[in-house]
């Protein structure tokens, strides 16, 4: 079976992350405040050195109810996502679908961001990050696997151990260089707005680069 991997910041969504409008939203809406923000902010500074740990925590939402989160983050993804969802990745997604292959989003965006998008797109296969909860409200903990750098491509083996998907025959979509490794695990990575260091390994290894609007 083919598979089509999907990441979804600035590769499905144009220009940013859905996380970063997540937040934005959250903060104007009085979800989150400044001492959130600047809790989340330190963490990333103090952890720049060690990305895959940085994307282990969600601090701005340590400590938040669960139903408040999973409410506005559905209502985020239809007010601030969907409007910068990518024609050409809808386009891309569509033509995948027609042609029979396994289409699965990939993402370490949070879960309740990505399945409300995956719904907008008819995708039903998404994994992404999920935030460990306890008695109903967020701990900040991501629970692994955390589908980030090497994390994405053991998801990925797992993928196809459990739905018999063929890598050599498959497709991937990827921003960046975090990506490199999904990218390089399938016979035809395809590089989208590709990030300068992405970039330069994509037309080395003369890998498909396209710019989707």
């Amino acid at each position: 079976m083919t598979g089509a991997i999907f990441d979804i910041d600035r590769t499905i969504v144009k220009g940013t992350s859905m996380e970063r409008l997540f937040i934005r939203y959250l903060f104007s809406r009085g979800i989150i405040g400044i001492a959130d923000i600047l809790r989340t902010f330190v963490f990333i500074i103090a952890h720049l050195t060690n990305p895959i740990y940085m994307h282990s925590r969600r601090p701005y939402i340590k400590g938040k109810k669960v139903e408040t989160i999973v409410f506005h983050a559905s209502k985020c993804v239809e007010e601030r996502v969907l409007p910068r969802v990518s024609r050409r990745a809808i386009e891309r997604i569509n033509l995948h679908k027609n042609e029979g292959h396994v289409v699965v989003l990939l993402s370490g965006t949070l879960d309740i961001l990505a399945r409300p998008l995956a719904e907008y797109l008819k995708v039903e296969n998404v994994i992404a990050s999920s935030i460990e909860n306890i008695n109903g409200y967020y701990t900040g903990k991501v629970i692994p696997p955390l589908p980030y750098s090497t994390g994405k491509r053991d998801i990925l083996f797992t993928l196809v151990k459990e739905m018999d998907i063929h890598l050599e025959e498959s497709f991937a979509y990827g921003d960046s260089i975090s990506d490199k490794f999904i990218l390089e695990s399938v016979g035809y990575p395809h590089a989208i707005n590709p990030d300068p260091l992405l970039k330069r390994i994509a037309r080395k290894r003369k890998w498909i680069v396209e710019y989707w609007d």
